[in-house]
This record gives C-alpha cells, sequence and structure tokens, in this order.
C-alpha cells in the first residue's frame, strides 16, 4: 500500500499536508486492516469526536465487518494530525463486469461491491471524521484516493450523507 502524501496546490507530494486554512498538519494513508480490536479502539475514540451519521458509526461498522468474516480484503483509509486519528474509513477494492462487457477495478467506501453482502446498504456513508476538521479531512482523504493509486477506474460512494466539495481549489 502506498505511504502517507500530502496535497499543496492539487500536486500529490511526499510527506504531510499543512491545512493552511485551520493550521493543522494531516497525514493521510491506505493501510491494512489492523486487528479487529484494535479498529474497534480507535473507530470508538474518534466517534466520539464526529458529527458522523449512525452507519458511519462502529455500531453499523463493528457489525457489517462480523457480517463479512473476512471474505472480503478491506483496506483502512486513516487521517492522522499531531498523532490523533482525524479521519477513518474503510475501503474494499472490486472488479465487476458492465453489461458483459466492460471490466471495472473499483474502490468502494463501506461497501464491498458483492451482492451478497451489499445486500444490506449503508445509507448516510462518508468518512468518519473529526467534527473540528471535518470538510477539510474528508476532501483530502477523497484526493488521497483519487490521486495515490490509479490501479482502478472508478470509485463508488453510495449513500453519501455530506458531499464535500470537491476536487480540491
Amino acid at each position: 500500500m502506498p505511504g502517507a502524501i500530502s496535497f499543496v496546490e492539487g500536486i500529490a507530494m511526499p510527506a504531510v499536508d499543512k491545512c493552511e486554512e485551520i493550521g493543522a498538519v494531516v497525514e493521510i494513508a491506505l493501510e491494512s486492516l489492523p486487528a479487529h480490536g484494535e479498529l474497534e479502539g480507535e473507530w470508538r475514540d474518534l466517534e466520539q469526536r464526529t458529527d458522523g451519521s449512525f452507519f458511519v458509526g462502529w455500531s453499523w461498522i463493528g457489525c457489517w465487518l462480523a457480517s463479512l468474516g473476512g471474505a472480503v480484503g478491506l483496506s483502512l483509509l486513516r487521517a492522522t494530525s499531531g498523532g490523533r486519528t482525524v479521519g477513518l474509513g474503510l475501503i474494499a477494492r472490486s472488479r465487476e463486469r458492465r453489461h458483459g462487457l466492460i471490466t471495472s477495478h473499483s474502490l468502494r467506501l463501506h461497501a464491498t461491491g458483492r451482492t451478497e453482502f451489499d445486500t444490506l446498504r449503508v445509507e448516510c456513508n462518508g468518512f468518519l471524521v473529526d467534527r473540528q476538521l471535518g470538510e477539510l479531512v474528508s476532501r483530502r482523504m477523497l484526493d488521497y484516493l483519487v490521486s495515490v493509486d490509479r490501479t482502478w477506474d472508478e470509485i463508488v460512494l453510495d449513500g453519501l450523507w455530506r458531499v464535500p466539495p470537491w476536487p480540491l481549489a
């Protein structure tokens, strides 16, 4: 998985990103999924500092992960600032065939791309982000997905609750 990058005037750069608007340094990385207990602790800690919907809280996400039973490979998109987690999202990669002809490699936020697991769909979806950094972190997390790894053809963001202005200017 790629390491942390930052964005300055829309250019991907190694290291960190200083969110000039708020004076915060934010690092974003797409990582292997940690152990369930570790992820739960980190998720619940951040959840206390967010205004996210029920569907991005641990009560939903934890049950969703348990229902997958390890059948789907997921990655953790994590944003940190000052050593503290300020954004989280679970990303699945899927390969899909459209109309029997077109193959698409997709990234999905809190979904798998597999009917047997996505029958119950997330509503009010989005990244779980610290309310103090909110929209800025969400936009940077989306920019990260768009800019870092171009082995995908589309990003699927089903059921978005709050859509951050994007792309960054």
